[in-house]
């Protein structure tokens, strides 16, 4: 199991995604279940053994927050410095379709964003625990800012395959 885990994680650091369909292809439905046993059981004691990585989740939940504060905040301000602003501009339904589509689009990508930035250092510091190193927060915060770019672009395009799915639901 521990030669499977180990190939899992360093799968998510490579580009030979063919391997991943051969690692659980092979395997039936109880060795599938053995398996996340195992992972989420190996994940709770490194996380026991190294409790400072709960701060990224915790970091990417109050930035998550603060996101939406301020996307709330944003139309609250607009409508107490010109009231008529947002009401000219939700009166057009063409402008209003437009408007709201943006915005939610910022949204998905800036917090898709940044739940992938910090799950990517949680996972590259799981994955430092589990080689026997001492993974450090900086460290882990500077291996996901060296991924900003692809981490960006997966958050758009998960955004954008989030807005169609909510598209194709609507219609």
């Amino acid at each position: 199991m521990e030669k499977r885990l180990r190939i899992f994680l360093s799968l998510i650091f490579s580009n030979e995604n063919v391997f991943i369909h051969q690692l659980f292809t092979s395997m039936n439905i109880f060795d599938r279940m053995r398996t996340g046993w195992h992972l989420g059981i190996t994940s709770l004691e490194v996380i026991g053994a190294h409790p400072r990585l709960l701060l990224f989740p915790v970091i990417s939940g109050i930035s998550l927050i603060a996101i939406a504060l301020s996307f709330v905040g944003t139309f609250i301000g607009i409508e107490f410095m010109n009231p008529d602003a947002l009401q000219t501009a939700f009166n057009n339904e063409s402008i209003n379709e437009v408007v709201i589509g943006v915005v939610f689009f910022l949204f998905y990508v800036i917090s898709y964003f940044i739940i992938i930035f910090f799950n990517v250092a949680l996972v590259y510091g799981t994955r430092k625990a589990f080689d026997g190193e001492e993974p450090s927060i900086g460290e882990c915060l500077s291996f996901s800012a060296q991924r900003a770019h692809r981490i960006l672009a997966w958050a758009a395009l998960a955004a954008t395959v989030g807005m169609v799915l909510q598209a194709v639901e609507e219609s």
